[in-house]
């Protein structure tokens, strides 16, 4: 099929006068160095117009995830029967109390990115609700100890009722794909409580002799530090979907003072996603 030179010089402006083409070019060849001229005139006002993603800027968001981990501390405990008691002192059980919370989690971020050319820093702050729980349950079997027999039994439950970070983030943009890794602050408010019962009986006696009951509630705000990684994705100039791991590890703090109390803390496992807004240009 042969094109119409004096066509496509008149549909495309002329860009490349058809004249200065070497000796022996064809018609289409000719015609596709004009359509090629034309679109790399063309192309410069189309990048400005659209312009690379930056991610500089302030943004909010929500999240949603789950959390899992493990009370530290005090877990080995022993119970030993008080002065009050026929039998002062004995030793009744030794036994390591289990709590593994573990439940869903939402929450609210926000924070700052700078980039400086490929590189995007930025520090954000968050706080999550969790049903993050665990119980311990523990009954004794009777045991016959020197002339009196003892019961121990007790129940214990940990709940992560809410908690937060503030951490840097440093990631490597590649345009609106976001890969990073972040590192800072976390604190969890935890709240705990205890209902025990040590009972002394005499060999083969139905009614106990002696008993101690404990029942206690008690909150504290654990502290400590976070590590994590995620990436981040933006499907428009001011929206973001994001999915995100995090460890957190928080020290001891005292929990039920006495016989059956102790420190205790928290490591973390969470895993979440969310979706944030760019305010700003």
């Amino acid at each position: 099929m042969d094109i119409d030179v004096g066509m496509v010089s008149h549909l495309f402006g002329n860009v490349i006068p058809l004249r200065m083409l070497p000796d022996g070019e064809t018609p289409m060849r000719r015609a596709a160095l004009a359509l090629l001229a034309s679109t790399s005139l063309s192309t410069p006002a189309i990048a400005n117009s659209v312009g690379p993603f930056n991610w500089t800027g302030f943004y909010v968001g929500a999240h949603a995830g789950y959390s899992w981990g493990s009370i530290t501390g005090n877990r080995f405990q022993s119970v030993v029967t008080p002065s009050t008691f026929t039998g002062p002192g004995i030793t009744v059980t030794n036994f390591e109390r289990t709590l593994e919370p573990e439940g869903g989690l939402g929450g609210l971020h926000a924070g700052y990115n700078i980039q400086f050319g490929p590189w995007v820093a930025g520090l954000e702050a968050d706080i999550f609700w969790t049903g993050q729980d665990s119980s311990f349950q523990l009954i004794t079997p009777r045991r016959s100890l020197v002339s009196e027999e003892y019961i121990y039994q007790e129940t214990v439950k940990a709940e992560v009722e809410y908690a937060g970070t503030f951490r840097a983030r440093l990631g490597h943009a590649f345009g609106p794909f976001l890969p990073y890794v972040t590192a800072g602050f976390g604190w969890a408010h935890v709240s705990a409580s205890i209902n025990s019962s040590l009972r002394e009986f005499t060999f083969l006696g139905v009614t106990p002799i002696n008993s101690v009951n404990i029942v206690a509630a008690q909150s504290q705000t654990l502290v400590g530090w976070t590590l994590g990684a995620g990436f981040e994705y933006a499907f428009s100039p001011q929206w973001s979907a994001r999915a995100e791991y995090l460890h957190i590890d928080l020290g001891e703090e005292a929990f039920f003072t006495g016989s059956r109390g102790g420190h205790y803390g928290l490591r973390d496992h969470i895993a979440r996603v969310g979706i944030s807004y760019r305010i700003g240009p």
